[in-house]
């Protein structure tokens, strides 16, 4: 089937091509190196996608943001990382991996300078496109919510 992905904010075709699912349109977009920035994926199920080469708005590619940028910022509050991985597998903005690595309450009180970073992070992990990082630590803590030990 055809599908084609608009601009949410002109409404223009940014990307169109043959797929049998948005998620696959998506990974020939990347093999394309396509520019998606104010792609409207509002209704993309993109669990499973492979979005590694697909550029962020940032100049990276995801591979690089999650290597090279992740644990940076997970550690930019003076946390260490594994305290901050430990919060991976839980959300709400009490334990969000964000607001253990700056200690704060909101995204309004990341530092200015990190908030941008913060803000692009909270929507990744949102998709569950950033896997945990690899600490070389044992967690320190779990945190139960979903009846987990």
């Amino acid at each position: 089937m055809k599908i084609e992905i608009k601009s949410w904010v002109t409404g223009s075709v940014i990307l169109e091509a043959e797929a049998d699912s948005l998620r696959v349109a998506l990974q020939v977009a990347v093999g394309k190196r396509a520019d998606l920035h104010g792609a409207d994926l509002q209704d993309a199920n993109l669990l499973g996608a492979d979005l590694r080469g697909a550029g962020i708005d940032t100049g990276e590619t995801l591979a690089e943001y999650i290597r090279d940028v992740v644990p940076v910022l997970c550690m930019a509050g003076g946390k260490p990382l594994a305290e901050v991985a430990a919060a991976w597998d839980c959300h709400s903005w009490e334990n969000c991996p964000m607001a253990v690595a700056f200690g704060v309450k909101g995204i309004e009180d990341v530092p200015a300078f990190y908030r941008p970073r913060a803000r692009q992070f909270v929507q990744f992990f949102d998709a569950r496109l950033i896997p945990r990082p690899e600490t070389g630590e044992p967690l320190a803590q779990t945190c139960g919510v979903l009846g987990e030990p």
